[in-house]
């Protein structure tokens, strides 16, 4: 018979395994309750960015991004398929929100080296667990510290970067015969100026914020095989990411029943 800790490590064995899949099966909920912004954003001054040559611009609008607390709204490609995304996101990795594909839902929550996730039955059933988890963990929040296999997929699609690197320093923008700006306009009621380069069928822009800091409002990836779509707003704000209390959470690496 198998003890305790056998059947502990069985069990998220098997819920680890099916990671992969889990991650590419969330659903629509698109609230951030379980994070605030606090803070306020500064002036609207014209910042003379569109000046700038193409390439510079992209560089000089990430720089801007990266370090700054923000709210990212859109889709994406993770694990071979899409996911919508609605998260709050630090610049030390923490995050808070929901990611959602396929009729399944489950909200995310990222701090102190570990995530939380919370579904419903049928998002675990839909996940790949045994039928005899999934009661036990539908509805409650289940904590995957980093510690885990398969756990830095959870980290990485909480940093910041992940999302905007692969389009932002790609070799399409940076270094890319291709890349171009074009005129001001305004998107979602803000100017901004974007930047565009392609390849083939491949094509990237950003949208780069004219006033205030040179943000990125907006980067759109298609004709690749992750194509993305990716709104940002919010920025400059701290990020306040508040986990769930110890005794409404099932801790993976100490889960026993």
């Amino acid at each position: 018979m198998a003890t305790l800790e056998e059947r502990g490590s069985t069990r998220r064995g098997k819920i680890m395994t099916a990671w992969p899949r889990t991650l590419a099966l969330f659903a629509c909920a698109a609230t951030l309750g379980a994070a605030s912004f606090a803070g306020t954003m500064t002036g609207q001054d014209p910042n003379d960015i569109e000046d700038l040559p193409a390439e510079e611009i992209a560089l000089e609008a990430h720089d801007a991004t990266e370090v700054v607390g923000l709210r990212a709204k859109g889709k994406m490609t993770f694990w071979s398929e899409q996911i919508r995304m609605d998260l709050a996101l630090s610049p030390q990795g923490d995050c808070a929100g929901t990611i959602e594909q396929g009729g399944n839902t489950a909200e995310l929550i990222r701090a102190d080296d570990a995530s939380y996730l919370k579904g419903d039955a049928d998002f675990w059933k839909a996940a790949d667990v045994d039928s005899d988890m999934v009661n036990q963990l539908a509805d409650q929040w289940v904590k995957i510290s980093d510690q885990l296999e398969g756990a830095e997929d959870l980290a990485e699609l909480c940093a910041l970067d992940s999302t905007l690197e692969p389009v932002v320093l790609s070799d399409l923008i940076v270094g890319g015969p291709g890349v171009t700006k074009g005129e001001v306009h305004k998107i979602d009621g803000k100017l901004a100026i974007p930047v565009t380069a392609k390849d083939g069928d491949v094509m990237v822009r950003i949208e780069v914020a004219t006033e205030g800091e040179p943000y990125i409002l907006k980067l759109t990836e298609t004709g690749s095989d992750e194509p993305r779509d990716v709104a940002f707003s919010e920025f400059n704000q701290q990020v306040k990411v508040k986990t769930p209390d110890a005794e409404d959470v099932i801790d993976l690496e100490t889960w026993e029943s």
